[in-house]
């Protein structure tokens, strides 16, 4: 634009056929021959005298870069100069300056460029006190706006990288139509935040709360100072945080946490205790809606494909609005909604999330969960105590539960600290005070210490059971160690069998069987005939028998490996020294007396223990009881009986169930597809279009 300016200049200086007289003409002219002292000297004359030409001609001096009084402020100067004498040039002036080029015209295309000049000037520069200088000396500039907002951009950047909060503040007082001016004061707030509590200690939020009460960033230092308070997660803890902070937002979930862990067990005792304890507990309400909720059992059952929850009265205690729902225990139940797990208590409310692929039931106020086929343990107030990171979490035995991680694994104790480091290739659940683990693969018994207290030297291995004894395999060969660590049994037998009752049956390579005591001694010769289902039938019962093979036929021993019943039959029920027991041969089953005596003859295809001496038996047309003597008590009608203790007898006809009781009265008003006895209270029943619930002690149906 400048360059079309003098150009146009130039061309009228030219052409023109009128001269100037005086200092004005003689300046046009040395400009037009570049002799820019000249023209200066001339136009400054003039300009004094408020010539607005003269004023028109120096700028455009002072904004030619070809010279050596190239300055764009002087330019702007004189520009304005000229704009501000030109309303008094006279018309007559004002028709000879228009030979020259000269009008306001002129002078706005020269102020334009002027303009446009130093705006690239103060561009290229990128400086607040360039940009400052162009708002406060170029206002009238079509860039204005421009400059103003590439300021405030730069100023913007620079007090970030400062990041202080005095360096925000005094952006938003020296800015205060910045359109940076929101996102200024969120800093300025966030950086005041951190600059005070950067230690990150209680007293440093309690400092920030007690300086800036209507921040933004008060309910956060509020939220660090229970987090960190509590951050242990017990009963103390909270409470202590509800006595040094009364008016902090969490003090309400203190409270409700304070009485979740204190009355982990969920008991009415254990609610009425807590009451007294903490007497200004502000839910009371809501506890003594718990206090006689406790003492009721809800029952989870399912209609319309939706589970809720029943009390023994059969009346509905939860809405039916569950995908899946478990028994409470400890207060708690295991809902399902919607493909995810959570956990509610007595009144409905959501304790535990629906955000979890599986939660086991609470144990001492501890379960665990899973998301994404990871497992953790949280408590009751759904806090992680175990990281979502591990492969498997087993039940806690002895305060210790087995966890694996990528193929390894270890023990954690109920606070979710790793008891025993996951350095195993395999593991058990600790029983008795130890475990089985295995090294380098091969196996030995570690304690609760992670000790080992046999050696990894096992093909396979066992827990050690209640007195103290555990079976191991090193190649073919079993053998038998004790808790001490010493080896009561070498590995020389093919088999040994469980421990049951203080003996267990020990196999040699030849196929015969004894048996040994807990100290490892045999109570007889290896004289029995071993098969493999020996090992599971062959076992002394807590009076001191047990069934043996002899050429093919069973008999009984006692614990001196004396014979009390001849090996001459082809199987033998639970042998009952003082009563009836059953007896097979020839395919076919009867009753003996103590003194092997047959007493029932062989007339049938099942028959069972005597019971209160009744017996269930079975024959050719199906199941029925008889008594001691044989008499049949019930009729052989049924498809199967099942003894139910403390109740009666289960009984299938045809397709539907009943049940019956101890003196074969019908205890339910029908017969149904299936039955099953829930507690000592109900019982549930089910056709194929609808459930029904029987209250035992009623003696009717509560619920359908």
């Amino acid at each position: 634009m400048q360059k079309q300016l003098l150009l146009l200049f130039t061309n009228i200086l030219l052409f023109s056929s009128v001269s100037f007289a005086g200092k004005v003409e003689r300046a046009f002219k040395a400009l037009e021959i570049y002799n820019y002292f000249k023209a200066k000297e001339l136009f400054e004359k003039k300009v004094n005298r408020h010539d607005a030409a003269a004023a028109y001609g120096l700028s455009i001096i002072y904004s030619t870069n070809n010279n050596p009084f190239y300055a764009l402020d002087s330019a702007k100067k004189y520009i304005q100069l000229s704009e501000q004498f030109f309303p008094n040039v006279s018309d007559r002036k004002l028709q000879k300056y228009k030979e020259y080029g000269f009008d306001s015209t002129a002078i706005l295309l020269l102020k334009d460029s002027i303009h446009h000049k130093k705006f690239k000037e103060v561009l290229k520069k990128n400086s607040i006190k360039g940009y400052n200088h162009f708002i406060s000396n170029y206002s009238d500039a079509k860039q204005l706006e421009v400059v103003v907002s590439l300021r405030n951009e730069l100023a913007f950047e620079q007090t970030k990288e400062i990041g202080t909060p005095e360096a925000y503040f005094m952006f938003m007082e020296r800015y205060p139509n910045a359109s940076q001016l929101s996102e200024a004061r969120a800093n300025y707030e966030l950086s005041l935040y951190e600059s005070i509590t950067h230690s990150q200690s209680i007293e440093s939020y309690s400092t920030f709360l007690e300086q800036y009460p209507e921040s933004p960033f008060a309910n956060k230092a509020q939220d660090e100072i229970y987090k960190r308070t509590t951050a242990k997660g017990q009963v103390k803890d909270y409470v202590e945080f509800v006595k040094n902070y009364p008016s902090n937002r969490n003090v309400n979930i203190a409270w409700r946490n304070i009485y979740k862990l204190y009355t982990r067990e969920y008991t009415a005792e254990k609610i009425a205790e807590f009451r007294l304890d903490y007497p200004n507990y502000p839910f009371m309400d809501e506890l003594m809606v718990d206090f006689e909720l406790a003492a009721k059992k809800f029952y989870p059952i399912k209609r319309d494909n939706k589970y809720g929850f029943i009390d023994k009265e059969g009346s509905e205690m939860l809405p039916f609005e569950f995908d899946w729902a478990d028994f409470f225990s400890e207060g708690i139940a295991i809902v399902e909604k919607d493909d995810f797990v959570g956990a509610i208590n007595k009144q409905g409310t959501v304790i535990i999330p629906f955000e979890y692929s599986e939660i086991e039931r609470f144990n001492n106020g501890i379960a665990v969960v899973s998301k994404q086929g990871k497992f953790g343990l949280i408590n009751k107030l759904n806090q992680l105590i175990l990281p979502l990171e591990y492969d498997e979490i087993g039940i806690f035995n002895d305060g210790l539960a087995l966890i694996s991680k990528n193929n390894y694994f270890g023990y954690i104790g109920k606070n979710g600290v790793i008891e025993i480091p996951l350095i195993y290739q395999s593991a058990g659940a600790f029983q008795n005070g130890y475990a089985y683990a295995e090294m380098n693969g091969k196996k030995g018994i570690i304690n609760l210490k992670g000790e080992a207290v046999i050696d990894f030297i096992a093909d396979w291995i066992e827990p050690f059971n209640v007195d103290g004894l555990a079976r191991a395999r090193v190649g073919s060969k079993y053998g038998v160690f004790a808790n001490n660590g010493s080896m009561i049994v070498d590995f020389q037998f093919e088999n040994i069998s469980e421990f049951s009752n203080g003996y267990a049956l020990v196999a040699d390579s030849t196929n015969k069987y004894s048996f040994i005591n807990e100290k490892g001694k045999l109570i007889s010769t290896m004289s029995f005939d071993f098969i493999p289902e020996a090992l599971s039938f062959s076992k002394f019962s807590k009076e001191g028998f047990a069934k043996v093979i002899t050429k093919g036929k069973i008999g009984i021993i006692d614990t001196t490996g004396e014979k009390v019943v001849p090996a001459i039959f082809d199987a033998i029920g639970a042998y009952l020294p003082k009563g009836l027991t059953a007896v097979k041969k020839k395919g076919k089953w009867g009753y003996m007396n103590p003194e092997t005596r047959l007493v029932i003859s062989y007339d049938y295809e099942f028959a069972g223990e005597f019971i209160n001496g009744k017996a269930i038996v079975r024959n050719d047309m199906g199941f029925g009881i008889i008594n001691e003597d044989g008499k049949q008590l019930l009729p052989f009608e049924y498809n199967s009986i099942k003894w139910i203790d403390k109740l009666g007898y289960l009984v299938e006809k045809g397709m539907e169930k009943n049940l019956l009781s101890m003196d074969f009265v019908p205890i339910l008003p029908k017969y149904y597809q299936s039955i099953e006895v829930i507690d000592e209270n109900l019982i549930k029943c089910a056709t194929l279009n609808s459930v029904e619930v029987y209250n035992r002690i009623k003696g009717q149906i509560v619920w359908k």
